[in-house]
């Protein structure tokens, strides 16, 4: 019996790689939100200090549950830093 590995995300219908946006389960932005916590979570990991901003409160809640809060921080305020 072949064991196939599965895929971190399926793909459905091929027309989701030219327009994500036309997911409708919209894991694309899922996936795309992973990659920018990792790279995020790897720079601090090797010294190089990074600071995230976005709106997404998942993100942010994500930072917080794992005590890295001074890692991310919300638009607003970045905002109010410039």
């Amino acid at each position: 019996m072949s064991i196939t590995p599965k895929k971190f995300i399926d793909i459905e219908k091929i027309k989701y790689f030219a327009k994500p946006d036309s997911d409708p389960k919209k894991r694309w932005n899922s996936f795309y939100d992973t990659q920018i916590i990792m790279a995020c979570e790897y720079n601090n990991s090797n010294g190089i200090k990074t600071q995230l901003v976005t709106s997404e409160k998942k993100i942010l809640i994500h930072f917080e549950k794992h005590n890295k809060r001074n890692w991310c921080i919300s638009y607003e305020e970045f905002l109010e830093h410039i």
